[in-house]
């Protein structure tokens, strides 16, 4: 079970959006915890807030059960991933790779223009 944790001052894009991503809690390169959408006073306490971006490599025995026993989100009604996560980081170890790039974000439906728009951008180079 691995993600990467990415340093959000590298991430670009809107700083503000930080408030809207998870801050991970990480020691020796293990997940402590996890903070959903985090308040300005929470990200003042962080010097450099790593967070999720929601990749994560998996173990399917170790993840579906958690999945299988959560409850779907009140108000979106879809199950949280960093909510399975979190509850698999108390059982088993959920490795964090620090990363830094920038990263396109598509936290919300209305992030699909801007990213399209940067994507088309890209060149990619023939192998």
């Amino acid at each position: 079970n691995v993600m990467p944790a990415y340093k959000a001052s590298q991430l670009g894009g809107d700083p503000e959006k930080v408030k809207n991503y998870a801050i991970l809690d990480i020691e020796d390169h293990v997940l402590r915890g996890i903070l959903e959408k985090p308040t300005r006073a929470q990200l003042a306490l962080v010097e450099e807030p790593l967070v999720s971006m929601n990749i994560y490599k998996l173990n399917y025995e170790d993840i579906f059960h958690i999945l299988s026993s959560i409850e779907p989100h009140p108000v979106r009604g879809e199950k949280e991933l960093p909510t399975a996560i979190q509850m698999l980081s108390n059982s088993k170890k959920v490795f964090c790779i620090p990363w830094s790039e920038t990263v396109p974000d598509l936290t919300s439906v209305k992030d699909l223009t801007a990213v399209s728009e940067e994507l088309k951008t890209i060149k990619i180079k023939p192998v």
